[in-house]
């Protein structure tokens, strides 16, 4: 039987192009300042959807007796779901929209790393809280 592995498996699927591809844009054609502004841009859309998640998680959350607001803003708006949508939001779409204005200065990408990884714990945060109360 031929020793048969993964990376040989995926090196002739169309994902291994497709990756390529993806990588190739990345690159931007040797052009750093190109390439800092398609990370960095990347880098805003992950923070935007984890920011939507977020959302979409504490309203959904905020029926259940378990969840307590810990902001205590966010918490005094919770009742009125337009002031809560857009406490929640215009923060941070300002945020991005500064960001992606600036996207290929060097200092914006660690920046949008560092804000890309508050968001991912706090998506942690809210995988355990529904993992403890389900």
């Amino acid at each position: 039987m031929a020793n048969i592995r993964a990376v040989d498996l995926l090196a002739d699927s169309g994902a291994a192009r497709g990756v390529a591809r993806v990588a190739e844009w990345l690159r931007a054609g040797g052009n750093a300042s190109a390439a800092r502004g398609r990370r960095v841009a990347l880098l805003l859309a992950a923070v935007s959807l984890i920011n939507a998640l977020d959302l979409a998680c504490t309203l959904l959350a905020s029926g259940h007796e378990a969840f307590r607001e810990v902001n205590p803003i966010a918490r005094a708006l919770l009742g009125n779901l337009p002031l809560f949508v857009a406490f929640k939001a215009l923060p941070v779409a300002l945020a991005v929209l500064v960001m992606a204005r600036a996207r290929r200065r060097p200092f914006v990408e660690p920046l949008c790393w560092g804000l890309c990884g508050v968001y991912s714990i706090l998506a942690c945060v809210w995988c355990r809280f529904y993992w403890l109360v389900a």
